[in-house]
């Protein structure tokens, strides 16, 4: 495969390293045509259609989509507006790498590790014995309960799924909101990314509580009313955490796919 990365985070230096063990990595777009996969870093392009690689800036002009071969394959690693847009004019195939199945649940294992490692960093107890909720039991939060109990903290989740509720009240104690008032909790970590937790119910937590959120944008809850709290947002863990496992993570789904797509 002949591919090309735009790196605007280190993770994408190590998967440049794995990827170029399978591919032919090239220096430049000068050849766009020829390209089976472009990267187009974690990040995607703005408005104007300029980026960042390698701590330059770039920006991306029609003449470039119009010669994109329509079997090349781009990925970006979140969402990324304009690319979604740009894809629908030109016809590329567009891959959003932390939308994909396989990429959620392996780099859900570095968030987990990530936000333990931050927990310890910033509070001064032991995890041991510590009382710690867990808001949301998808791919992130039933990895952080799993490494937390086995740490021997005391771990209890608030999920509003009902079917999900039911597959969590097997292995963990299921509280609700209002919970976080009348019971002694030291940590929350948030994993849901909207309607977490109502404003009135932050303004009241007790101020010893350490409140850590995973989520992305709009992050799960109101944080100005949280400055009585240690309140900590924490979006992706897997850049600054096993960076390097996150970069082959995503080198080996590009491989992976591309065989795919070419058999």
């Amino acid at each position: 495969m002949k591919g090309y990365v735009l790196n605007d985070d280190k993770r994408l230096t190590y998967c440049e390293i794995e990827l170029s063990k399978y591919c032919t990595l090239y220096e430049t777009l000068v050849n766009v045509e020829e390209l089976d996969f472009i990267l187009f870093g974690m990040n995607g392009i703005d408005e104007s259609r300029k980026g960042v690689s390698h701590g330059y800036y770039y920006h991306l002009e029609d003449t470039f989509f119009k010669k994109l071969n329509p079997k090349t394959t781009i990925y970006t690693g979140k969402n990324n507006n304009v690319l979604n847009r740009l894809s629908k004019k030109y016809h590329f195939n567009l891959v959003t790498l932390t939308k994909e199945e396989k990429i959620i649940k392996k780099n859900a294992v570095l968030t987990a590790e990530g936000v333990i490692s931050e927990i310890i960093q910033k509070r001064p107890y032991a995890l041991d014995g510590s009382r710690i909720c867990i808001i949301g039991y998808g791919h992130c939060g039933k990895i952080i309960a799993s490494k937390l109990r086995a740490l021997n903290a005391k771990v209890m989740i608030i999920e509003k799924d009902e079917e999900i509720n039911e597959l969590a009240r097997h292995h963990f104690e299921i509280i609700d909101e209002k919970d976080l008032l009348v019971r002694q909790i030291d940590v929350v970590v948030n994993t849901a990314p909207n309607d977490a937790l109502k404003e009135e119910t932050i303004q009241r937590l007790s101020s010893n509580i350490y409140l850590f959120n995973i989520s992305s944008f709009p992050y799960g809850y109101h944080h100005e009313c949280a400055t009585h709290l240690h309140d900590f947002i924490l979006p992706m863990l897997p850049g600054r955490y096993g960076y390097k496992t996150a970069g082959k993570i995503i080198a080996d789904y590009i491989i992976e796919r591309g065989k795919h797509v070419s058999g």
